[in-house]
């Protein structure tokens, strides 16, 4: 079976370096400069072309690198004024618009999108259990009822992009307060991106049971998270529970599958 190249694949990092909202981890200077050790880590460690949505006004986020990369970089930047839904809704925004605007991405197969601050020092790896077409669908790491899924690194193919986007106008319409006070939001209302992507799959798969890959590999992340600014990396004894539950899992979700055991 054909696989994709390297051409193929796009890297699409996703960065706010000057956060609107204050619960935000870290200063602007801060947040550059892991966006920077980030990406250079990509440069130097895949071979993918890399987008990186900015949205913050950080217009000369390039600068900060080796000319001898320019071919396999591209920005779409632009200053986000949305502050009434949450950073969920600002991500999808970024999405839209370097789908919108890039270059690399028109040409793209096969799209891994990445918290931009985040090293997902597996992504080789992980995309090597992808590389075969199986016409649209998406990657993730998930649980087995796929309520939502880990969206700081995830895998769709290019056909999927509207899906995706359509999916904007729901996310953080509802919050996180009016969940816990037993509020049921509607159809296609999301109090996260998380959530978001877990209904699309869902729906995906009631349709195609082919639609949906659940990461054979748990996501390797180094970096910060965004939201409590806390250090996020896997010691050796967690990485190879978490190696381990993650093949089992994957065992369990294809009995699932070839059951026809879809999700309500």
């Amino acid at each position: 079976m054909d696989r994709y190249n390297d051409d193929d694949i796009v890297l699409l990092l996703t960065a706010t370096v000057t956060p609107q909202f204050s619960y935000m981890a870290h200063k602007a200077e801060e947040r550059l400069r892991q966006y920077i050790v980030a990406i250079d880590w990509y440069l130097h460690h895949t071979p993918y072309k890399i987008v990186i949505g900015e949205n913050s006004g950080c217009y000369d986020l390039l600068d900060n690198f080796d000319k001898q990369f320019a071919d396999r970089m591209e920005l779409v930047c632009y200053q986000e004024t949305n502050s009434t839904r949450n950073y969920g809704y600002n991500e999808m925004t970024i999405l839209q618009k370097c789908h919108e605007q890039s270059r690399f991405l028109r040409g793209a197969s096969l799209i891994a999108k990445i918290t931009g601050r985040n090293i997902v020092k597996n992504i080789n790896l992980i995309l090597s259990q992808i590389r075969s077409p199986r016409g649209n669908f998406f990657a993730a790491e998930t649980g087995l009822k796929i309520q939502y899924i880990n969206a700081r690194c995830f895998f769709f193919t290019s056909g999927m992009w509207d899906k995706v986007i359509a999916l904007k106008g729901g996310v953080g319409a509802i919050s996180y307060k009016e969940i816990r006070e037993g509020k049921i939001p509607p159809p296609g209302i999301y109090v996260d991106v998380e959530t978001a992507y877990g209904s699309l799959i869902r729906k995906e798969l009631r349709k195609d049971r082919k639609a949906f890959r659940l990461l054979h590999y748990p996501i390797d992340i180094s970096g910060v998270s965004g939201y409590y600014g806390t250090t996020i990396d896997m010691g050796l004894g967690t990485k190879i529970v978490q190696y381990m539950k993650s093949m089992i899992k994957s065992i369990l979700f294809e009995i699932k599958i070839r059951r026809k055991m879809f999700f309500d």
